[in-house]
């Protein structure tokens, strides 16, 4: 990749198929109102009635599986929570709701839905404790109000933290936070975070968001090891330390 939005391309060529399986179709009429932000198509299988709420299961293009979830689970994807990564909700199962869209071109998403994407990157960080963690922030603003939690991840883990800044940063910083500021460019455009998991990969998360409109961002969030290797390098190469 020579871009972020080179990152953003590669994803947005694939199309998935989302199957609903439920009792009641209205069920899928639903979804497909809901997911029409993805590149996505909705179809339905029905089951029987009963008191279980049903699930989504996804394929790919070529009609692999690719991962499923309970309908019961999806108000947590689409209406998320919001906590810092040491205070996860833990009756939400977070990894899988990340898993189930993995590598799925998202059109339009708010803010809040990406920072509760990155939360569930930030957690795997945090519960890792080792590796690099990398995150993007389009202004000073913006990386001041996460501030908190990234000085968390210098002095109470053993991460190594870059923080790439658009704009100009003239505050302060705690140790252990490595800042490149007055990047611009396509910083001034995306969302991302980065970890890769340290020397395993276990763990491994990235989130690359493109803000197309103001705060409504096209892009995909990935575990997949070579991708997240791919864009870790892509990261280093280019906005290394100055």
């Amino acid at each position: 990749m020579d871009s972020l939005s080179d990152a953003v391309a590669s994803v947005e060529a694939r199309r998935r198929t989302l199957w609903v399986y439920a009792a009641s179709e209205s069920t899928a009429t639903a979804l497909s109102a809901q997911f029409s932000t993805r590149n996505v198509q909705v179809r339905h299988r029905p089951i029987p009635a009963s008191d279980e709420p049903g699930f989504l299961l996804v394929r790919d293009a070529a009609g692999d599986f690719r991962g499923a979830i309970g309908l019961d689970r999806l108000d947590a994807l689409l209406s998320p929570e919001l906590h810092p990564p040491w205070e996860l909700d833990e009756s939400v199962d977070t990894a899988a709701i990340f898993s189930f869209l993995d590598n799925t071109l998202f059109t339009s998403a708010s803010r809040r839905q990406l920072l509760a994407v990155t939360r569930e990157i930030e957690e795997r960080a945090w519960r890792t404790a080792t590796g690099r963690l990398v995150a993007g922030f389009q202004t000073a603003a913006a990386f001041a109000d996460q501030l908190a939690i990234y000085d968390r991840f210098a002095t109470e883990t053993d991460l190594t933290v870059r923080v790439l800044v658009a704009d100009e940063w003239d505050d302060d910083l705690p140790p252990g936070i490595d800042v490149v500021d007055e990047v611009g460019g396509e910083v001034d455009a995306f969302w991302f975070v980065c970890f890769d998991g340290d020397e395993t990969g276990r763990n491994a998360s990235a989130i690359v968001a493109e803000e197309r409109d103001p705060g409504r961002y096209r892009g995909f969030w990935t575990d997949d090891p070579d991708r997240i290797t791919e864009f870790a390098a892509y990261l280093e190469a280019t906005y290394g330390r100055r």
